[in-house]
């Protein structure tokens, strides 16, 4: 589920992660990064890049990347 409006705001950001945290939680990962994605991009262009909020998306990320199936090229 990516959460859609006509811009990018703090409120979208927080919308999406509740349903980050639902679906890691649950460990359904492969859907929940495209939250964290445009979470981090929400937040890069909101608070800017070194921005607590924006390292805690960031890491969060990580942290949700290293337990999706690696795929092999």
């Amino acid at each position: 589920m990516i959460i859609n409006c006509n811009h990018s705001c703090s409120s979208c950001a927080n919308a999406s992660s509740i349903f980050r945290g639902i679906y890691k939680s649950q460990g359904r990962y492969s859907e929940a990064e495209p939250l964290y994605i445009q979470a981090l991009d929400i937040c890069e262009r909101q608070l800017g890049v070194n921005h607590p909020n924006t390292v805690t998306v960031r890491e969060g990320l990580a942290y949700l990347r290293d337990r999706l199936p690696s795929n092999p090229e």
